[in-house]
């Protein structure tokens, strides 16, 4: 590969924007985060309104335009070596937990909450309910996959792309589809 004066500026701006970013995150806009070492913001990370407690572990990656929406007295735990890539949404009004190494692709919905639907009264008057999410280590998560409340997700599972998880997927099980269904085990 040749490296040309213009490709190594492109990366050193890069890389500068990187580091400009993650200390901006770390000390001003998300102070009350926990962030890990080595955390990568390679966008604009998003967090509003969010009062709940959030741990991001070691050398974590964020794509652009993340959102994290984490309720008071929810909780969301990022394992170490985890990459969340871009456009992706994780709600947490319990809690949500993902495991060290997992992968998830870009346009992902992890969601721990939906609204009730109660009669016929105003859905926006009828509350919400929760159940935590758990997604074990080394699973790898398709773009656009929508994971939600109440599913865990074990140790080393692959799930394809535009997947809708609503239910329990075993340790190492390849599940597709809508909703998803296993095909296979790695």
């Amino acid at each position: 590969m040749q490296f040309t004066l213009g490709r190594l500026a492109a990366k050193a701006l890069q890389e500068l924007e990187q580091r400009t970013r993650s200390i901006w995150y770390r000390y001003v806009r998300f102070a009350w985060m926990r962030f890990g070492r080595g955390v990568v913001f390679s966008g604009p990370l998003h967090s509003l309104g969010s009062t709940g407690t959030v741990i991001i572990g070691d050398r974590a990656f964020f794509g652009p335009w993340v959102t994290l929406s984490v309720a008071d007295g929810g909780a969301l735990v990022v394992g170490n070596n985890v990459s969340i890539n871009k456009s992706c949404v994780i709600s947490a009004l319990k809690r949500v937990e993902i495991g060290d190494g997992c992968r998830i692709g870009e346009n992902v919905s992890i969601r721990d909450n939906d609204h009730r639907i109660s009669g016929r009264e105003p859905i926006l008057g009828s509350g919400f309910k929760s159940e935590p999410i758990v997604i074990g280590a080394n699973v790898w998560i398709g773009r656009n996959v929508t994971i939600l409340p109440g599913v865990v997700i074990g140790e080393g599972a692959v799930i394809g792309a535009h997947a809708l998880v609503n239910r329990r997927v075993e340790p190492f099980s390849i599940m597709v589809g809508t909703p998803a269904k296993k095909i296979a085990e790695r």
